[in-house]
């Protein structure tokens, strides 16, 4: 069932990323308070609806090789640290698209945390670590996880809403 048309669809990305540039602007005392929940919830509302619209068989296939390449280069740049990669064959075999899949299931299920132990002299929100873990189902062992400092993850959820907007028709 479509959700939206593709053009509503490629505004909710454009005002997504407007709000983006607003939110994650430094004002004289850092970042706005909801800087981190707004980075998780424009990555989820990204991976979800653009997952919507690949069931939809909607989703032109160089949005998703976009995103996995946004995600790759986050690895190699080690923006993105893998502690604990996919060990399957599969995942093995194309690591790149397993970290873009592992990633948005993070995300899509809420396996992600806070590390709140930053060193005592760190100012707020800088330098603080987000562990990602994905699972099997009904598994209580992670499969996969990473980990990402906050200021890469405003990053990357900027970069996801642009590749994705610029790859939408």
């Amino acid at each position: 069932m479509m959700i939206a048309t593709d053009e509503e669809v490629k505004r909710a990305f454009q005002q997504m990323h407007n709000a983006i540039k607003d939110v994650f602007a430094l004002p004289p005392s850092g970042l706005k308070s909801w800087a981190f929940g707004s980075a998780v919830a424009f990555i989820t509302t990204t991976f979800s609806l653009c997952r919507q619209l690949h069931d939809e068989k909607r989703l032109p296939t160089a949005v998703e090789t976009s995103q996995q390449q946004v995600i790759a280069d986050a690895v190699k740049n080690r923006h993105l640290i893998i502690t604990q990669p996919d060990s399957t064959p599969k995942g093995m075999a194309d690591p790149d698209a397993a970290n873009f899949r592992h990633l948005r299931n993070a995300f899509a299920h809420g396996n992600w945390t806070r590390d709140l132990s930053p060193a005592p002299s760190t100012p707020p929100n800088q330098d603080m670590k987000i562990i990602l873990e994905d699972y099997y189902p009904g598994q209580t062992t992670p499969n996969w996880r990473a980990t990402i400092d906050f200021a890469d993850l405003l990053n990357l959820a900027e970069k996801l809403l642009v590749d994705t907007f610029n790859g939408m028709p």
